[in-house]
């Protein structure tokens, strides 16, 4: 039903990747016993490849792992005690899969406006998917219980984007993370304006002393070019 339920939102795809559940196996291993053959030959649907993760090895998922992970902890922190209807919690996991797949990934091109690439530019068509209108409906609803849902929702995005845009902040010294290069897509730290509104730009040159340290960057944004220390910029 799970496997139903994402293919009826996503549409079908042609690989899979996910671990070595054995609910995942058992499936593959049905689908195998289909005749493909006369499918393909009768109708429009194609076998779907499924890649798994070698048994014991849960680190091969490591790179989406880390984004569930980073989801529970964050449901932990805002939902609390917090006791929800499966509806209002179903709910407020779209939500949190729509802020996931928004996510900024690197950018579209060189030009002067630079929009960065995120899942749900590959997920969907129409790119916009928040719903002011909705909320400001449930605002001014007298149902205390849709402000109370809306509160999580907005407290989740908050908390999302402050530390997720915060794991990108290099914490360690200038000579031991990697070297900028000239085209490098980068975030640019701005203590006049919070992380998510952190102005996305591109590495035009690159200032070092005589110890060959990177010290200062010069950026390229869609309406300026900058001058920054390397601590202020946040690579992509």
């Amino acid at each position: 039903m799970i496997f139903r339920r994402f293919v009826s939102r996503r549409g079908r795809c042609s690989t899979i990747f996910c671990d070595n559940n054995t609910n995942f196996v058992g499936v593959v291993n049905l689908l195998h016993g289909l005749d493909w053959n006369k499918i393909i030959r009768h109708g429009a649907v194609e076998a779907i490849d499924w890649k798994f993760n070698p048994p014991t090895a849960a680190w091969w998922g490591g790179w989406w792992e880390r984004l569930i992970r980073i989801l529970k902890d964050l449901l932990k922190r805002i939902l609390g005690q917090a006791q929800l209807l499966y509806e209002e919690m179903l709910t407020i996991l779209c939500d949190c899969e729509t802020l996931m797949n928004s996510r900024p990934l690197t950018f579209v091109s060189e030009s002067d406006q630079l929009v960065p690439i995120s899942p749900s530019s590959f997920l969907q068509d129409i790119k916009e998917w928040s719903t002011p209108d909705i909320d400001a409906i449930d605002h001014k609803s007298l149902n205390r219980r849709i402000k109370y849902r809306q509160n999580l929702r907005t407290n989740l995005r908050n908390r999302y984007r402050n530390e997720y845009l915060g794991l990108l902040v290099q914490r360690t010294k200038c000579t031991d993370v990697r070297k900028l290069a000239v085209g490098d897509i980068v975030l640019v730290s701005a203590d006049n304006c919070k992380r998510s509104n952190w102005p996305l730009g591109r590495v035009t040159d690159i200032i070092s002393e005589k110890d060959a340290i990177v010290r200062l960057v010069k950026i390229q944004t869609s309406h300026s070019k900058l001058l920054r220390p390397f601590q202020r910029v946040c690579i992509l």
